[in-house]
């Protein structure tokens, strides 16, 4: 029954959720012929939502002007590889227990950076070829089973697009985030250990950055995604507690979006029937 109810309950959310997301993705890319489908959906509304109330889509964050010299860091596996290397050089300035027994600060951080690098252009160029593998199968099976229909993809998908406002994005949310995550542990408000979102803070986030920035440029991506962020830290505090034993550590590091959201309604549908 488990299986069954939860199979059914994840059909329905990757069904609708990029329908529901569909209009901000479009206005983000200016391209209707995919959607998104990654647990984004409810941080990229939110962050739509409020950027399309107080941004101005005229100052774009592609428009931000960076000298020749520098212009390789328009390249997004090298401006986040950079970002990584001075969280990681901060992170341990503030807290030297993290650096390894022996090891030296400055090539740590380096080479978590590089190695953050290094993984986001694999993941992209996968993600890219396995792009370029399923439209072809998907439009042959949709012409005859589903006309109309339109392919569902990772939220890299959206980075080449506006790759500033990834950057930008990731930024305000690491930041406001780890902010509240001190916050909450010194208040102990959850009565749980919190950990900074860091891996929710750049994909999930970074597509809400991108959403925000097709619906209000520079500061809708800013400000949505630092509004997106607060609500990360709330829904990745509930769901632990209500995961508390089931995948709370998972929680904790992966959580904070649509499948912290789903696991609370999941657990509410299965104490209702029963099941848990």
């Amino acid at each position: 029954m488990l299986i069954v109810v939860s199979a059914i309950l994840s059909a329905v959310y990757f069904s609708i959720a990029p329908w529901v997301m569909r209009k901000y993705v479009w206005a983000a890319t200016e391209d209707d012929s995919f959607l998104i489908g990654h647990p984004t959906t409810i941080l990229s509304l939110i962050s739509g939502s409020v950027a399309k109330l107080i941004g101005n889509k005229k100052h774009s964050t592609e428009d931000i002007k960076v000298p020749k010299g520098l212009s390789f860091f328009r390249e997004i596996s090298i401006s986040g590889g950079m970002v990584m290397f001075l969280v990681d050089l901060i992170v341990g300035l503030v807290a030297p227990a993290l650096v390894p027994k022996g090891g030296n600060l400055f090539m740590v951080a380096l080479n978590a950076g590089l190695t953050f690098g290094g993984g986001l252009l694999i993941l992209l160029y996968g993600v890219r070829m396995l792009v370029n593998q399923i439209v072809p199968a998907f439009q042959g099976i949709s012409e005859k089973l589903v006309p109309g229909a339109k392919p569902a993809f990772d939220v890299p998908v959206l980075f080449n697009y506006k790759p500033n406002a990834v950057i930008i994005g990731f930024i305000s949310a690491f930041v406001t985030s780890t902010i509240l995550v001190l916050i909450c542990n010194v208040t102990n408000v959850f009565g749980i250990i919190l950990v900074p979102m860091v891996i929710t803070s750049f994909f999930e986030c970074g597509g809400a950055a991108i959403v925000g920035e097709g619906q209000g440029g520079i500061r809708g991506a800013v400000v949505g995604t630092m509004v997106a962020s607060v609500a990360m830290i709330v829904l990745v505090g509930f769901s632990a507690l209500m995961m508390g034993g089931t995948i709370r550590n998972w929680i904790l590091i992966f959580g904070g979006n649509d499948l912290s959201l789903w696991g609370m309604i999941g657990k509410w549908v299965g104490n209702l029937i029963g099941i848990f």
